[in-house]
C-alpha cells in the first residue's frame, strides 16, 4: 500500500470512527441526530462497507424502492453505532432513561445468568442498563 493511500485511509478512519461519532458527546442528541441525519444524505461517509451492503441486499432480494433511501439509512445506522461509544461514556442514567426504550427486566442480583450481547450499539446500552438497575439494587 502506498504511503498516500494509507494516509488517506487512517484520514478516512479518524473522521467516521472518531470525529464524526464523537460529536454525540458535545451536542445535546436531537440536535446531533439531525445533524447526523443530514451528513448521511451525502455519499463519502462509509461508502465502501455501504456499497458492499447495498449489493449483498439487492443479490437477496432486501432492496426495494429507492437504493438511496436505502443507503441513507444504512449510513445513519452505522454513524449511530459508532456514536453510542460517545454516548453511552459521557450521558448519565437520566438520559437513557429518556432516550432508550426498554423491553423486558433483568434476572435478580441474586439469580445466576449468563448475558450475550453485542459488543457496541445496542449492546453498550444493554450492559449500560443492567449496570443501573443491579448497582442500585439490594439483594
Amino acid at each position: 500500500m502506498k504511503p498516500t493511500s494509507r494516509l488517506a485511509n487512517e484520514a478516512r478512519d479518524l473522521l467516521e470512527l472518531v470525529l464524526l461519532p464523537g460529536i454525540a458527546a458535545l451536542l445535546p442528541w436531537r440536535l446531533c441526530f439531525r445533524l447526523f441525519r443530514w451528513l448521511c444524505g451525502r455519499d463519502f461517509l462509509y461508502r465502501a462497507s455501504c456499497n458492499e451492503a447495498l449489493a449483498q441486499a439487492r443479490a437477496r432480494g432486501w432492496v426495494r424502492g429507492d437504493a438511496g433511501e436505502w443507503l441513507r439509512t444504512r449510513r445513519l445506522v452505522t454513524l449511530i453505532d459508532h456514536a453510542d461509544f460517545y454516548l453511552a461514556r459521557s450521558r448519565s442514567d437520566r438520559w437513557m432513561a429518556r432516550h432508550l426504550s426498554v423491553q423486558g427486566e433483568w434476572p435478580s442480583p441474586a439469580q445466576p445468568a449468563i448475558l450475550c450481547t453485542f459488543h457496541w450499539g445496542a449492546g453498550m446500552w444493554g450492559l449500560r442498563h443492567l449496570s443501573s438497575t443491579t448497582c442500585t439494587r439490594t439483594p
